[in-house]
């Protein structure tokens, strides 16, 4: 468990009885609560923390609940030593072969619905490990997103049912583990999840890395933009340290969903030097609507609408019931929209002073970065787009000029890589 030397700490996952609903927002399993260690006893129903921070954020702690005039436990407590450190689960990859091919309602969204090219879906699915839950019962048919590290070792899936003609994950009980629905994590060891794609990386290891919260958006943003290498974390807060380790020294740029983007972005200040760059991009941020923000719009809606497709998310609605809300701050309007060329190209730069590489974005722009630095570098779109103006009538006969060159070529070949 974590903070292991104090008093209080959040209750572990043991499975969905161990999430609460939450005071806040009424979801329902999405509340963890705090844990009295010197009794096994839960601190009051509402001290906790809610697991959808983008969305909700609510997090009461014990000690501004005891500064409430909260009944604090009189039960005298010793911090117990650290325990030894379990060795993380893995799974056989059997286990992963038995999900590969199988139907899935996500995949055939992606195809049937949206019009994606089946092929291409399909070469997508086996090789970032996506299959459908074969067992009978709520879950079949479900995307099963499979968790294999850089070594080839299963660390478990994440069994999400999606509604086939909308796109849209499950809400109630429409989300589980591979290891809980097979009984469990055998006793003496722990979970130890990965990065959704992480096996990919040393088939790649000169490609730009993207990270994004959902692994449907990785499945999608790799369809559209194969040039780039997209991994997912699996939620807004699991962007940690542990799980980036293996893309030291690589080229990263993030992709936080709406919400997440200022916590993203305090989070890439901590874990620049272990990147050779590290940028985060605010494309969602900068040209959502309010109508699309309402929807829930995503990277991977967004993609989809920008090449062309359709998904519930960027479809056309009807007009919203107005309702007596404060207008909003003039501070917080969204940006005027930048029209951006539709053609991406990779471009590096080089001048006397450094190094700069820009990252292909799917409106077109450049997203530059010093890749000799170690140091994080938020740019938006508009910072993009004056970049590449400054540039690009710059001289190229001096010794020390800079040079803006452009490439249509891919960075890397990919091909689909089939569980062994």
């Amino acid at each position: 468990m974590a903070n292991e030397g104090h008093r209080y700490t959040l209750q572990r996952y043991t499975g969905p009885a161990s999430r609460y609903t939450c005071p806040q927002c009424g979801q329902r399993r999405k509340f963890t609560r705090y844990v009295d260690a010197a009794t096994g006893e839960h601190l009051a129903e509402h001290v906790g923390r809610c697991d959808r921070q983008e969305r909700c954020g609510y997090h009461l702690k014990p000690r501004e609940y005891f500064a409430a005039c909260g009944e604090r436990p009189s039960a005298e407590w010793t911090p117990p030593p650290p325990p030894p450190e379990l060795p993380g689960h893995r799974m056989c990859r059997a286990d992963v072969r038995s999900a590969m091919g199988q139907p899935c309602n996500l995949l055939a969204y992606l195809t049937d619905v949206v019009g994606l090219d089946a092929d291409r879906v399909n070469a997508t699915a086996w090789e970032y490990c996506v299959g459908g839950w074969p067992e009978p019962g709520r879950f079949h048919g479900a995307a099963t997103f499979w968790q294999v590290d850089t070594t080839g070792a299963v660390r478990s899936g994440k069994v999400i049912q999606y509604n086939p003609a909308t796109g849209r994950r499950v809400k109630q009980g429409g989300t589980n583990w591979v290891h809980v629905l097979k009984g469990g994590i055998p006793e003496g060891y722990r979970l130890e999840q990965c990065l959704f794609g992480e096996h990919l990386l040393p088939k790649y290891p000169a490609a730009p890395v993207a990270i994004v919260e959902a692994e449907k958006t990785a499945l999608v943003a790799r369809a559209l933009v194969p040039e780039v290498l997209w991994l997912a974390v699996g939620g807004a807060g699991e962007l940690k340290l542990s799980k980036v380790l293996p893309l030291a020294g690589r080229e990263v740029y993030l992709w936080p969903d709406l919400g997440a983007f200022d916590t993203w972005t305090a989070k890439a200040s901590e874990l620049a030097p272990l990147f050779a760059s590290i940028t985060v991009v605010d494309l969602l941020e900068s040209k959502a609507t309010d109508a699309e923000r309402a929807r829930g719009l995503d990277l991977a809606d967004y993609l989809l609408s920008r090449n062309g497709y359709t998904s519930t998310a960027t479809a056309p609605q009807p007009e919203p019931t107005p309702q007596p809300v404060p207008a909003p701050a003039a501070a917080l309007l969204p940006p005027p929209r930048i029209q951006a060329p539709r053609t991406g190209r990779a471009v590096l730069i080089r001048s006397k002073r450094g190094r700069y590489a820009s990252g292909l974005m799917p409106s077109g722009a450049f997203a530059f970065d010093a890749t000799t630095s170690a140091t994080a570098l938020v740019l938006t779109e508009m910072e993009a787009l004056r970049a590449l103006d400054a540039w690009r009538d710059v001289d190229l006969s001096g010794p020390d000029a800079c040079a803006l060159v452009p490439t249509l070529q891919p960075l890397c070949e990919w091909d689909a890589m089939r569980p062994e």
